[in-house]
Formats: structure tokens, C-alpha cells, sequence
């Protein structure tokens, strides 16, 4: 009787130990910031929402190159939203509900439909109360760098002058042709069209196939390599045919622009642009810097977030 009641005993231990161990695994902490816990389930959820997020902008490989890029500082940036909103909270900075409210309905907007976002909060186990409070925490975060970083970035006219005069061959402006064209499936299609292009000229032929017309502008530095021999044509040439994937197609060029140097006024704004974005990044960076070392920060694992 003893030894099946310390069997029964050293069971419920062992399953209870089990069901605690799952539980630890299922939310390891990651680091802990000042009385703030990061969790592995903080970090899949942050991941989860910048996938989203990136989505909106980018897709298929484009899309999983930024995500494994960005991904890699997850818990850098989760520890320095914390310290963030913390400052945000000390200084009572308040986001008015009504503009919370506003973000949530563009968010659920961005579904194609009722279901589709009913199937998103079950897919990642969160609910309409979770996701407003994110919300509400991404525009503290926003609204403190607002105040704290931004109004601190300064950009002299000398300073776009000088980007521009080190940075000029970003600001060439590729050799450009403008096209009429006529694509079809059939190359022999093609070579009746080019017959009778030799015989009585492009406008002609355009007329004779309408449906088979197309026109636009091209440049060498995005071009493909079919169209390489396009840039050697004169105004008022024709091109020979030229197979691209599964059609064919002759070009009339209509202009040649020769490559130039964008003008100091014309680059002036992105120019700024470029300054600007990286002297904020620089100012957060410092920023959460000083903030670290007047907090307690922990790590204790790291989550491969790239997964």
C-alpha cells in the first residue's frame, strides 16, 4: 500500500514538473527591462506583427529578405520600445482614445474581408483588446519620438550641397528611349509585321495591328538584357525582332534622352530625405543608448528570430 502511494505521488510529481517544464518552454523569458519581462511569446507575437506589417510593402522574396533583416534586432528593438514608453509614461503623454480608435478600423480595413481578419485573430491567438493596445503603444512610442528626436535634427543647406558633390553617380540619369511596339505570340506573326514595316514604315504597320501595339519608356539601368540592343538605335529606327520570354516584338524608337547629372535643385529633396533618415536613426540610436544605462536590463536567452 506504501509503495503504490509513493508511486502515485512520484506520477503526479513527475506530470506536474512535465506540465511546468511545457509551460516554461511554451513562454521562456528573454530579458527582463527594469520590472518589464520579455517573453518568447512577446517575441513571437513582435515578429508575427512586423511580418505584417512589412507585408503591406513588400512581397515574396523581396519581402523575406526585409523580414530576416529587421528580424535580427527584434529584441533590441522590443527592450527599446520598452524604455520608450516607459519615458512616454513618466512625462504622461496621453493618446486620445478616439485616435486609437481611428487606427484600429484602417487595420481592420487592411483585411479583404470580416472573415479574413476573424481568421487572423485566430490564427495568432490574440483579440480586438490585445491589438488596441498595441496600437496604443506604437502611437506613445511615435508620439515621444516626435517630441524628443525630431525637433532635434537639423539639416544645413551646406550639407545637401555636399552629399551631392560625393554622391554623384547616384544622381546620373541613365541613358532613356521612348517606344512604340508591336508584340506578338506567333514569330512568324512577327516577320510578316516586320516585312511590312521595311516596306511602308512603323505607322503603317501600327494601324494594321492595333490590338498588338504598345508603347512607354525604358532605361539601360533597368532594362533587360534582351533590350540592350535597343540603346544603340537612333530616333526613328526600328529593331529587328527580339524574342522576350514567349513573345515577340519590334520596337520603333520614338526619343532618345543620353544620360545626364540630376541637377543639385532637382535632387535637393531626396537628397534631404536621405540626410534626414539617417541622422533620426542616428538621434533613436543615441537616445535608447542613454536609456539603457540608467535601466536594469537582463538577458537571459536569445530567440532565433530569423525563424
Amino acid at each position: 500500500m506504501n509503495k503504490i502511494y509513493i508511486f502515485v505521488v512520484l506520477m503526479v510529481i513527475f506530470f506536474s514538473r512535465a506540465v511546468v517544464l511545457e509551460a516554461e518552454t511554451a513562454d521562456k523569458i528573454l530579458a527582463v527591462v527594469n520590472k518589464h519581462v520579455i517573453t518568447q511569446v512577446d517575441m513571437r507575437n513582435y515578429l508575427e506583427g512586423l511580418h505584417f506589417r512589412l507585408s503591406q510593402q513588400y512581397r515574396g522574396s523581396q519581402l523575406d529578405k526585409v523580414y530576416k533583416k529587421e528580424a535580427k534586432s527584434a529584441l533590441a528593438d522590443l527592450i527599446g520600445d520598452i524604455l520608450i514608453v516607459e519615458e512616454a509614461e513618466k512625462e504622461k503623454i496621453d493618446i486620445p482614445q478616439e485616435m486609437v480608435e481611428t487606427r484600429f478600423l484602417q487595420f481592420r480595413k487592411s483585411f479583404s474581408s470580416p472573415d479574413e481578419f476573424d481568421a487572423y485573430l485566430r490564427q495568432t491567438g490574440t483579440s480586438i483588446s490585445d491589438i488596441k493596445k498595441k496600437i496604443k503603444r506604437q502611437l506613445l512610442i511615435r508620439e515621444f519620438i516626435n517630441r524628443k528626436v525630431r525637433p532635434t535634427i537639423e539639416i544645413k543647406p551646406s550639407e545637401i550641397t555636399n552629399y551631392y558633390r560625393t554622391h554623384q553617380e547616384q544622381f546620373r540619369h541613365p541613358k532613356e528611349i521612348e517606344y512604340e511596339s508591336l508584340k506578338f505570340e506567333s514569330k512568324v506573326s512577327a516577320e510578316n509585321a516586320l516585312a511590312e514595316i521595311k516596306k511602308e514604315g512603323f505607322a503603317k504597320a501600327k494601324q494594321d495591328y492595333p490590338q498588338q501595339f504598345l508603347n512607354g519608356s525604358i532605361n539601360m539601368r533597368q532594362c533587360r538584357s534582351e533590350l540592350l540592343p535597343l540603346f544603340s538605335l537612333k530616333e526613328g529606327d526600328c529593331s529587328d525582332i527580339i524574342e522576350v520570354g514567349d513573345s515577340y516584338f519590334i520596337f520603333y524608337v520614338k526619343k532618345v534622352r543620353p544620360e545626364r547629372l540630376i541637377s543639385l535643385k532637382e535632387a535637393q529633396t531626396t537628397i534631404w530625405e536621405i540626410i534626414y533618415q539617417d541622422k533620426f536613426a542616428h538621434k533613436l540610436d543615441g537616445l535608447i543608448e542613454e536609456l539603457k544605462k540608467k535601466a536594469v536590463i537582463k538577458i537571459y536567452a536569445r530567440e532565433n528570430s530569423s525563424n
